[in-house]
């Protein structure tokens, strides 16, 4: 088995890739990590962000309007009933959305 550990030192990230049979001579080369200076970071999941309300009612609908941050990192409201559906590739429920 192939794993990354991600570590760091003196402020610098690093990945370093090993191959390991068992968990315990995985454990041994972390802890010879860990003495040659490298610190080994945890490995984050993603977490998804909490839904940020503007106060706003949606004009369309009724339900709470929401903040959203676009790809370039620009703010929007969007109708909290707004979905994208991945499978079909286009927004579903409220079509309320105001560039902004």
């Amino acid at each position: 088995m192939i794993t990354t550990i991600k570590v760091s030192k003196y402020g610098y990230n690093m990945d370093i890739q090993t191959e390991c049979q068992t968990f315990g001579e995985l454990e041994g080369k972390l802890k010879t990590i860990r003495e040659s200076g490298f610190e080994p970071q945890k490995q984050s999941s993603f977490v998804k962000k909490p839904v940020e309300l503007t106060g706003d009612k949606c004009p369309t609908c009724g339900k709470d309007v929401v903040w959203v941050i676009k790809k370039d990192g620009t703010k929007a409201k969007r109708c909290i009933d707004n979905k994208w559906d991945s499978v079909a590739n286009r927004p579903t429920g409220c079509p309320y959305y105001l560039k902004i």
